[in-house]
């Protein structure tokens, strides 16, 4: 047998919020936030990103107690957000200092946030250094949460430095600039001034310059222990010893954001001072800063820091489970010109690096030179694709799920992006049936098709979406043109009305009933879907939703049992709620679910009883049956190439890295075994 993907994969870092569940829309709007910064930009697909997994545990209602932190991670860190409605309510005041003194007890760090002044007079927290929020300036409340959590990652998790936890601890900034023309100098004493306003520290060479050390031997003593903002103004990278800070930082592997401040030009860039994020500074702002732009350049410093430190640690645990060769170089940022030389004498050593992948034509240099890089992802690219058809049964569960689960909408956006990803740059087909309203999944998987076709200069699509009736008739003038400018993206696949169902259509009348409706809607779905799995050589499921859907049972289940009836190999991915969820509780329980039970269907779904009756009366052969689903729905008929104990992995894990990771172990493992 083939090499196997990965030995075994624990994800490094999870990041947690835990609130009550009235806690105010500002607090709230907060934890989304923190979440949206620390994930990757689902409308940027191919940006930098950090992409540290983060949760939250809170309940659907203030009568209902969350669950328990299931830590599934190496390393946690658990914001507890402490409020008035937590400090009244014993139940949950006891469910937090459980948290606090279980997590504490397994070696996690668990951070309390006072978003009330009350939190103060609970003894378990009394004592801590907690996070105040309650004394937050309100103009810029979700920013200072931003950048005491930030802060509170990189000081407890990612910080290397061995020191009492304290104010030595937390960020260290070293502020490079030029005082020539004084305007750098100008712009690093105002951002100085309001880092001193803040948690954080900082070095700024007129004050903190030691009298009787060398000026290069203090400067790169700092520079070794800080994140590095570069204040480029028209003079700075023609300075000598601007330059040697900026090649000392390289050098030393820290992460850096340069501010541009050009007043007019400069007359040659400096190289080394490439490959990292810059914010620009508008002219008008060089003698006064705005408070909104010096928390922009604060901020994405430290989430550049956090990027920066959570991909070393991330690379490290993908090198340990041997998913990237051991004896492989890290990088924490793309490859650049001082890796060259280095990379030449490596005798053909993998350097690995951040994803996303850069571009073919930056990618071609490093070839030329028989230089080895690659990202995660297409270091494995050797696990061609090419020809094989896999499709994915994806969509949101209800929010009951979603909050259960500790998640937001936006991790099955993830989900779809990184498994589109993951299959199309292996040159393999991504089959999705859904429709392609604004902002669905398949409006983001093509986001991600376009940029790699364009890149691996593909000649075809690498994506099919199976559209049913009667939803391709009934699109505008702009879906059709949007259509048609997605073209050499997508396969449209349009499934024809189904003979049956056209006879009704053309004996319909105006008084035809819902529950006739939903017989057409359910005879058209489950042809579409017999029609797309039959066409598909694997299949992956996650989410789902319980109500609300158009057919004889809920969508992602018909098309888990009409995979597994048609033997295809089957990928559950359970960690992300909904129907999946249930499926895979009956898998490993033999019991079926509350929420897959024919009594509870029909009590939660409008009509769904009648529809029942009326399908009883057309088409007893389409009839579901939910007392059968303990009998399908077996371990042994997913053929999907993994053990019991991955498939086990795989019905768990939240995290989308992992998931991807056991999915292809378990391709890996087919494809090798029908290529002998």
């Amino acid at each position: 047998m083939a090499k196997e993907i990965m030995k075994e994969y624990k994800q490094p870092l999870s990041v947690y919020f835990v609130y009550h569940p009235s806690v105010s829309d500002e607090t709230k709007k907060c934890v989304k936030f923190c979440y949206e910064k620390l994930q990757r930009d689902i409308e940027k697909p191919f940006s930098r990103f950090i992409n540290i997994p983060v949760f939250y545990n809170t309940s659907n209602s203030e009568d209902e107690i969350p669950k328990n932190i299931e830590v599934k991670s190496e390393k946690a860190i658990i914001f507890l957000l402490i409020d008035n409605n937590v400090v009244i309510n014993d139940d949950w005041l006891t469910y937090y200092i459980e948290i606090y003194n279980k997590m504490n007890d397994n070696g996690y760090c668990v951070i309390p946030i006072a978003i009330d002044e009350a939190a103060l007079h609970i003894n378990t927290f009394s004592q801590l250094n907690c996070i105040r929020a309650y004394e937050f300036r309100k103009t810029f409340y979700k920013e200072n949460f931003l950048l005491h959590v930030t802060n509170a990652i990189y000081s407890w998790i990612l910080n290397k430095k061995i020191c009492e936890y304290g104010k030595d601890k937390n960020l260290k900034i070293f502020l490079s600039h030029t005082k020539i023309g004084k305007v750098g100098e100008n712009i690093a004493k105002q951002i100085k001034e309001f880092i001193d306003s803040t948690i954080l520290n900082n070095f700024f060479d007129r004050t903190d310059l030691a009298i009787n050390y060398e000026f290069n031997e203090e400067i790169i003593k700092h520079i070794k222990e800080s994140a590095i903002l570069l204040i480029n103004t028209d003079p700075y990278l023609s300075r000598f010893w601007c330059q040697k800070e900026i090649l000392a930082a390289k050098e030393n592997n820290r992460p850096i954001v340069a501010i541009d401040c050009l007043s007019v030009y400069e007359d040659r860039y400096f190289p080394h001072a490439a490959n990292i994020p810059t914010i620009h500074l508008k002219s008008e702002e060089f003698n006064k800063i705005s408070q909104k732009t010096l928390y922009t350049i604060l901020l994405t410093l430290l989430l550049e820091t956090l990027r920066h430190h959570y991909n070393e640690m991330l690379l490290t645990s993908y090198r340990d489970a041997e998913f990237i060769p051991k004896d492989s170089e890290i990088l924490s940022r793309p490859p650049e010109l001082l890796d060259i030389n280095k990379m030449l004498t490596s005798k053909g050593k993998y350097f690995i690096y951040p994803e996303p992948e850069i571009f073919n034509i930056e990618k071609e240099i490093y070839s030329q030179l028989k230089i080895n890089i690659a990202t995660p992802l297409n270091y494995n690219i050797e696990s061609d694709l090419s020809n094989i058809e896999i499709g994915i049964s994806i969509s949101n569960p209800e929010q009951t799920s979603i909050v259960e689960k500790g998640q937001y909408e936006e991790h099955l956006i993830q989900l779809s992006m990184d498994l589109a990803r993951n299959i199309i740059a292996r040159n393999g087909n991504l089959v999705y049936g859904g429709d392609l309203r604004q902002n669905g999944f398949t409006e983001f998987i093509i986001e991600e098709a376009k940029i790699l076709y364009t890149d691996k200069k593909y000649s075809k699509p690498h994506v099919k979406n199976y559209l049913v009736y009667p939803i391709y008739k009934n699109y505008d003038d702009k879906f059709k043109k949007w259509k048609a400018d997605n073209k050499i993206y997508a396969d449209m696949i349009n499934v024809e009305i189904p003979k049956s169902v056209s006879e009704i259509i053309e004996n319909k009348n105006e008084t035809t009933s819902v529950v006739e409706n939903n017989y057409i809607w359910s005879i058209c779905l489950t042809d579409m879907r017999q029609k797309m799995i039959n066409k598909c050589d694997y299949r992956i499921a996650a989410g789902g939703k319980f109500t609300n859907y158009k057919g004889i049972m809920p969508g992602v289940l018909e098309e888990i049992l009409i995979a597994i009836d048609m033997k295809k190999p089957l990928y559950l991915l359970g960690g992300f709620g909904g129907v999946v969820s249930d499926v895979c509780k009956i898998m490993t329980t033999s019991t079926n679910t509350e929420k897959l039970r024919e009594s509870w269907q029909k009590e939660n779904n409008p009509n769904y009883g009648l529809f029942l009756n009326y399908l009883n009366e057309k088409n007893q052969n389409m009839l579901p049956d939910y007392d059968k689903l303990t009998t399908k729905l077996k371990l042994k008929n997913l053929n999907n190439g993994l053990s019991d104990n991955d498939n086990l992995k795989l019905f768990n894990t939240p995290f989308v890295d992992e998931a991807i990771y056991l999915i292809m172990k378990g391709l890996k493992r087919i494809i090798s075994k029908n290529n002998k």
